[in-house]
């Protein structure tokens, strides 16, 4: 081979080899990014079960109590709509006052979002919503997500 043609044999295997493992290293990446992103939902899923969940039955239960010592209806969970994406519901109605604020639960891979909602008739009416990131997730953030959902309730009464 003559020495140019060899030169220009080299510079296109340097170009080729830095092709091919500029697409290796994107495909890595990728591959990386799904891998975590799958631990990062196997995580949250886990973290539901085990921590986000009870402590929202938790902060119900103490919240319960104060209800019932102010002879108002109590809060509960709820299971979802079949096909909502919704993890679960908080709901507090009363059959006095006709009266139903619902919580619909939603969870991502880095917040909670609750959409409150009150039902009109047929339609679903939004009155409010909170997002808590789930490196945020306390009990005292809770709490203040359940008594956005009870100034809901009371809403429309003179204060």
């Amino acid at each position: 081979m003559s020495k140019a043609t060899d030169e220009r044999l080299n510079k296109l295997l340097a170009l080729g080899s830095r092709i091919e493992s500029e697409e290796r290293r994107k495909k890595q990446e990728i591959e990386l990014a799904k891998t975590r992103k799958a631990e990062r939902r196997q995580w949250v899923e886990e973290n539901w079960v085990q921590t986000f969940r009870p402590k929202i039955e938790s902060a119900i239960d103490v919240l319960n109590q104060k209800l019932q010592m102010a002879d108002m209806p109590r809060m509960r969970l709820t299971e979802p709509a079949p096909g909502t994406s919704s993890k679960v519901e908080m709901e507090i109605s009363s059959d006095v006052s006709g009266r139903s604020i619902r919580s619909a639960v939603s969870l991502t891979e880095d917040h909670i979002q609750f959409q409150h909602y009150r039902r009109s008739s047929a339609q679903s009416v939004s009155v409010g919503h909170n997002v808590i990131s789930l490196n945020d997730f306390t009990t005292d953030k809770v709490n203040e997500v359940l008594i956005d959902v009870l100034d809901a309730f009371t809403r429309d009464f003179p204060k």
